[in-house]
C-alpha cells in the first residue's frame, strides 16, 4: 500500500499460525476491491484456504489505511474482523464484489447426493454501509 507521502509499504496479512492462535489467519488473499465512501477508502479482500479433512474456507476482510498503517477493520457482525464460510471440497463457493452497490454476493452450491445430481444453491448478499457489511 502507499503512505500519504507516496512511499510503498508491505504488510503480511496472513499469519500462517492458525494452529497456534486458531481461526483462519492462514488464508491467502486472491482478490482485493476498493470502496470509496465519504472521503474514506476501504479495501475488501477475499481469501481462500484449507485446513484439510475435505474442507475449504473463504474469507472476506476489510482494511483501511489509517495514519499510514494498514488496519484490519471490525466490519462484520459482532465486531468481527473477518467473515468466514467453510464448505466441503465437493461443494463450490463463489464470492463476487458488486462495485455499483458496494456489496458482496455469496453463492454456495451444496451437493445433496453422492453423484452430485441434486444441488441446492444458497445466495446471500452483504451490503457495505457505515464501515460494516450487513
Amino acid at each position: 500500500y502507499k503512505t500519504s507521502k507516496n512511499k510503498i509499504r508491505y504488510k503480511q496479512i496472513n499469519t500462517e499460525k492458525e494452529m497456534e492462535i486458531g481461526g483462519f489467519t492462514d488464508g491467502q488473499v486472491f482478490e482485493v476491491n476498493e470502496i470509496k465512501i465519504c472521503g474514506r477508502t476501504y479495501y475488501v479482500a477475499f481469501g481462500w484456504g484449507t485446513h484439510g479433512e475435505g474442507k475449504e474456507f473463504k474469507t472476506i476482510q476489510v482494511f483501511e489505511i489509517i495514519n499510514d498503517n494498514l488496519v484490519k477493520m471490525k466490519s462484520f457482525y459482532q465486531n468481527k474482523t473477518e467473515f468466514v464460510i467453510e464448505y466441503s471440497r465437493s461443494e463450490k463457493l463463489e464470492l463476487a464484489f458488486e462495485k455499483s452497490t458496494n456489496a458482496v454476493a455469496v453463492k454456495e452450491i451444496e451437493n445433496k447426493s453422492r453423484d452430485h445430481s441434486q444441488k441446492t444453491i444458497i445466495k446471500k448478499t452483504l451490503k457495505f454501509s457505515n464501515g460494516v457489511f450487513k
